[in-house]
């Protein structure tokens, strides 16, 4: 399977930087978001909890969006059947979930470093939000990613890709906004730690579950 995934990877690495769709979708759908979220609050104090629920919201939009393409891509163009001849079902999940890790990562980069300074939040806890931000990409492109692999064959596939994620979604969510608050000095946050780590192993149950049933469904 480490064979396998290097090449796979880099694949998919060529191909965003031959064609520009993946990490451009992700860069437009979070600076839209943005934009209309520090319009929204133009001239309001907002507070702690309110920017974090805004933050995730904007994060997911921007997920559940862009990234079921990763799988149903390679659907519209036809080119799933080479991959059953060339590579394991388990590596081209990790190399796409990678794929995916990093895009979410570039979305909360962006939404980050600008919404914050807009909406006049300074960020008090680097390291509950840095591991909120990597727990999240993790756990956003494992769910979606699964989810955009599971409906491959069906005819609405991008629609229901994104209405299939939403049950896998609420969770990351929550504990995103609890440790994102308690990053911008939410008083009465005593647990962003421990969201923090919750999210973190999330994506790790994602990652580990993910490649099992993907390998499942791609076998039957």
């Amino acid at each position: 399977m480490r064979r396998d995934l290097l090449p796979l990877l880099q694949k998919e690495f060529r191909t965003e930087f031959r064609e520009k769709a993946a990490f451009s979708a992700a860069f437009l759908l979070s600076f839209a978001a943005l934009v209309s979220l520090a319009q929204a609050a133009y001239n309001e104090k907002l507070n702690t909890s309110l920017a974090a629920g805004l933050f995730w919201v904007a994060m997911n939009f921007a997920a559940v969006v862009s990234l079921p393409r990763s799988f149903v891509g390679e659907e519209d163009q036809g080119t799933f059947d080479l991959l059953r001849l060339t590579a394991r079902p388990e590596s081209v999940f990790l190399a796409k979930y990678l794929f995916c890790v990093a895009q979410v990562l570039l979305a909360a980069i962006v939404l980050g470093a600008l919404f914050f300074p807009l909406v006049g939040m300074e960020i008090k806890g680097y390291g509950v939000m840095l591991l909120s931000i990597l727990g999240g990409a993790m756990s956003l492109a494992g769910s979606v990613c699964l989810c955009g692999a599971l409906v491959t064959k069906a005819s609405n596939r991008h629609l229901l890709a994104s209405a299939i994620a939403t049950p896998l979604v609420i969770p990351i969510i929550v504990m995103g906004v609890q440790s994102t608050r308690a990053a911008l000095g939410y008083p009465q946050s005593d647990g962003g730690m421990m969201s923090s780590l919750g999210i973190v192993c999330y994506g790790v149950l994602t990652a580990t579950v993910g490649p099992t049933l993907f390998a499942w469904t791609w076998k039957n």
